[in-house]
């Protein structure tokens, strides 16, 4: 896979994803007061796109890595925002959970097809 092409599919399947499931979300849910879905969704892109990019552009370099680095992307992107909630004391709970898991999930999956189209084209 190109990487030029490779990167017009991440794009593609970020705008299949995401922005329709915000706007739907956006307008099923209840803004909570202390958690933005903006920013839920805002911190999610903030980890997927560098992580997919990168993982694009190195693949050759770093491909023994990729499950390693997807686990760990995985794992630092839940530490840091449950450091963040913990920090500016906001509450998640049963009624603004799906405000940071939606993303977090769509995101997820996004990750997951990329890393799945290329595995099944590299040699290893």
């Amino acid at each position: 896979m190109k990487n030029s092409s490779a990167l017009i599919q991440f794009f593609g399947l970020l705008i299949i994803f995401i922005i329709p499931a915000y706007f739907i979300q956006n307008s099923l849910t209840d803004e909570d007061k202390n958690l933005s879905l903006k920013f839920t969704y805002g911190f999610n892109l903030l980890f997927t796109v560098p992580f997919t990019i990168l993982i694009i552009l190195l693949k050759k370099i770093i491909k023994a890595y990729i499950g390693y680095i997807f686990m760990s992307l995985g794992f630092i992107k839940i530490t840091v925002f449950l450091i963040y909630t913990k920090l500016s004391a906001i509450d998640v709970n049963r009624d603004n959970f799906l405000l940071f898991f939606v993303p977090y999930f769509l995101c997820m999956l996004i990750e997951i097809l990329m890393l799945i189209r290329y595995l099944n084209k590299a040699k290893f």
